[in-house]
């Protein structure tokens, strides 16, 4: 603090700036340092009720998945041969297949007689087209060409039929190849008028087995060949279908549930904690709130049975005294395999009757989601509380301020005066001194 030096009588020292100082990290000490250990525990407190609700969106996500009954239906799909392709869905029962392609469907087509040139006009005439009970008629202009009437052909059969002008080399290198968009006998083109064509490719139906029964179709994609199962022809062999329930994908989906459970339950144990050692409490030791979380999510495991009666041990499911969840895969798919309709209601239930991940999506979403939620609450206090706290610290250190401004005034005015004082003195002291002298 400039201006002041030394304060007091004489040269003692009594006040001065350091004085001044020390006056004021007392100060700081008694008023602004408790409001920013507060702010700092409000700061821990945000920080891990942060990581809290990180852990518990992460498990209502999977909770939500894992409450859809079509996820314990899916199937996978293994090919022997690679006559066919397939797709198969997830309500198709457990079975397998034996496809053998013996024709494959063909489409019809058909090329005209040669052309010297494709952009030579052709004459005027009307060009008829037939397939699939339907006759189309294109009318030609005396200006249209071959490349010209290749354009027109899938517009006006409304695309059942498409057009093309190929080089096929020789004196008359050109001609018109029209060829059906769909496969079969039944899409057999038929023409007449003025361009004269032949047949390129007879049309065929396509021919196969499906456990030795013969099947024959116009196309080489069939549709619920069985109840739930396309299949596409490749080409003439032998494939068979394996069709299984997909155990391991709701096996390792329920893995990731399990171990994200027990990473939040370990977190908020953590959390509120006490070390009796060091005597010293974690950053929501003692709060409700918070420990309740752990609590509602371990009754959602005590209270769920499946409709005959099965908890969740019986299932693959543990939990031990604390409060860690454990995961027998062997136990989980056996029980999968032997008894799917006790496994889904266990996991899944009814709207009546919730099943595990149901109800552990409901409670989560009361946690996490739901305004009036313990998290949201909580969430709100400390953002109110860490608001009040930057103003009252704001405040505070204004207010230190403005006092010990006013206080360093004072300083420097009293360091004036006592100088003054001292410098009066020093010379009444030399006068009396030089009187005596004279003496």
């Amino acid at each position: 603090m400039a201006g002041i030096t030394t304060l007091g009588i004489g040269s003692s020292g009594v006040l001065s700036s350091d004085l001044l100082d020390k006056l004021k990290q007392a100060d700081t000490d008694a008023q602004i340092k408790p409001i920013e250990r507060n702010q700092e525990e409000v700061k821990l407190k945000q920080e891990g009720l942060k990581s809290i609700k990180n852990l518990l969106n992460g498990l209502y996500d999977l909770s939500t998945k894992l409450a859809d009954q079509s996820h314990y239906d899916a199937t996978t799909t293994t090919l022997e041969g690679d006559s066919v392709s397939a797709k198969v869905a997830d309500t198709v029962k457990e079975q397998d297949l034996k496809i053998q392609v013996l024709k494959l469907a063909t489409n019809s087509i058909k090329q005209s007689a040669k052309y010297e040139d494709k952009d030579t006009a052709i004459g005027a005439g009307t060009m008829h087209i037939s397939i699939n009970d339907n006759t189309y008629d294109i009318d030609i202009s005396d200006t249209d060409t071959l490349e010209t009437i290749s354009k027109r052909i899938e517009k006006e059969t409304d695309g059942k039929v498409s057009g093309k002008v190929l080089d096929v080399g020789g004196d008359k290198p050109f001609r018109l190849v029209l060829k059906a968009k769909d496969t079969g006998v039944e899409n057999t083109i038929h023409t007449s008028g003025k361009i004269r064509f032949y047949n390129a490719q007879t049309p065929t139906d396509a021919k196969f087995k499906v456990d030795n029964v013969t099947i024959t179709q116009a196309s080489n994609h069939i549709e619920n060949i069985v109840d739930g199962v396309d299949i596409t022809l490749n080409q003439k062999g032998v494939t068979t279908l394996h069709i299984e329930k997909d155990t391991q994908k709701i096996t390792d989906e329920v893995k990731s549930f399990v171990d994200k459970y027990n990473e939040s339950v370990k977190l908020i144990s953590d959390l509120t904690s006490y070390n009796a050692d060091k005597k010293v409490g974690a950053v929501f030791q003692g709060s409700s709130e918070i420990r309740d979380i752990k609590n509602r999510l371990r009754d959602v495991l005590d209270t769920t049975f499946s409709a005959n009666g099965k908890m969740a041990n019986d299932f693959g499911l543990d939990i031990d005294k604390k409060g860690t969840l454990s995961f027998n895969e062997d136990k989980f798919k056996d029980s999968l395999k032997n008894d799917p309709e006790d496994f889904k209601s266990f996991f899944v239930g009814t709207a009546d009757n919730k099943g595990l991940f149901r109800k552990f999506d409901t409670t989560l979403f009361e946690l996490t989601t739901k305004s009036s939620g313990p998290l949201k609450s909580l969430q709100s206090n400390l953002d109110d509380r860490s608001k009040s706290l930057a103003d009252l610290l704001e405040k505070s250190k204004k207010s230190l301020e403005t006092r010990f401004e006013i206080l360093h005034k004072k300083f420097a005015s009293f360091d004036q005066v006592i100088g003054t004082l001292k410098s009066s003195s020093d010379m009444l002291t030399s006068m009396i001194e030089a009187q005596y002298a004279k003496r």
